[in-house]
């Protein structure tokens, strides 16, 4: 427009405009108020995950209709399921201490500018 901020302003408080943002700043930190809420809310769902998966994993299993000996009773689960379920449970492990650090204000892990990700830094 090739005008200065100077005529800008003056303009805008010549016609009882304001440039004060207050209300969106309040807005905006109650918007991350609720969601710092949700990751919590979020964050202890996983960890609760992590803890059934966990257990799962380690419980005995029934096997059922191999062959025709009938049922078998397993000692440990089998090591495809056990490391399915390990795997679930260190993914959402990793996710909840994700939303942790997002929440301390943690630049420590997450996406680098080129798009790779950061390992988490161990404390």
């Amino acid at each position: 427009m090739g005008w200065s901020v100077g005529t800008i302003t003056n303009h805008a408080q010549h016609l009882g405009l304001s440039f004060d943002r207050e209300g969106v700043r309040v807005a905006s930190d109650a918007r991350q108020v609720d969601l710092k809420d949700r990751r919590q809310r979020i964050q202890e769902q996983l960890l609760d995950l992590v803890e059934r998966t966990i257990g799962r994993a380690q419980s005995a299993y029934t096997l059922t209709g191999l062959g025709h000996t009938g049922e078998i009773v397993a000692e440990a689960p089998p090591a495809k399921e056990t490391k399915d379920l390990t795997l679930a449970a260190s993914s959402a492990l990793t996710n909840a201490l994700k939303l942790a650090q997002v929440d301390a204000g943690s630049k420590r892990a997450g996406r680098t500018p080129g798009g790779s990700y950061r390992p988490l830094a161990t404390p």
